[in-house]
């Protein structure tokens, strides 16, 4: 195995920190797809937050306008950078983009690949069927795909559940009254 290839196995198998995802930004999101699901045209969303050694946390979700097909989508390069430079201000990262396909297969199609939001490693693409069918739950029908050593990486679902964690909102722990 020569340096590069050792290199490449060593990210393949290191292990990302999870990314936490707290439920009402699920939902959220799959509201920001409902409008564009009855019309049948693809949809995208992009999450936000912090990242660190243990967990990168999402706490804001972007949904651009974006020019939509039945196949794909497109967010212009003006929308990309006054989305980043917002966030930026508040020392957010984008950590995942989420986009629906219009059937069953969530599988990167090339342009996927291409027009990511990001190619840095740990980078992560989601995609729902249905056009973000809320019959089809978050997250066992939706794929996860990872960038890994400049190479998109569909998880399996044990390999999703560990990376792409749904937090409560709210936890009460008290004695109610």
């Amino acid at each position: 195995m020569t340096p590069s290839e050792a290199a490449r196995a060593a990210l393949r198998t290191r292990v990302a920190p999870p990314l936490l995802v707290p439920d009402h930004i699920v939902r959220r999101t799959y509201e920001s797809f409902a409008p564009h699901r009855s019309r049948r045209v693809e949809s995208i969303a992009y999450w936000y937050g912090v990242e660190s050694r243990r967990a990168n946390a999402v706490v804001s979700l972007a949904v651009p306008d974006a020019e939509r097909s039945a196949c794909h989508y497109d967010v212009d390069e003006d929308t990309v950078a006054m989305m980043g430079g917002a966030m930026i201000k508040n020392s957010l990262v984008c950590l995942a983009q989420f986009h629906t396909h219009p059937g069953q297969s969530t599988a990167h199609s090339r342009r996927d690949d291409l027009r990511a939001m990001s190619g840095r490693d740990g980078f992560l693409s989601l995609v729902a069927p249905w056009h973000g069918s809320a019959t089809h739950p978050f997250p066992d029908s939706v794929s996860v795909h990872e960038m890994r050593a400049g190479h998109w990486s569909l998880l399996d679902d044990d390999e999703k559940r560990d990376r792409v964690r749904v937090v409560d909102d709210v936890v009460e722990l008290g004695r109610a009254c």
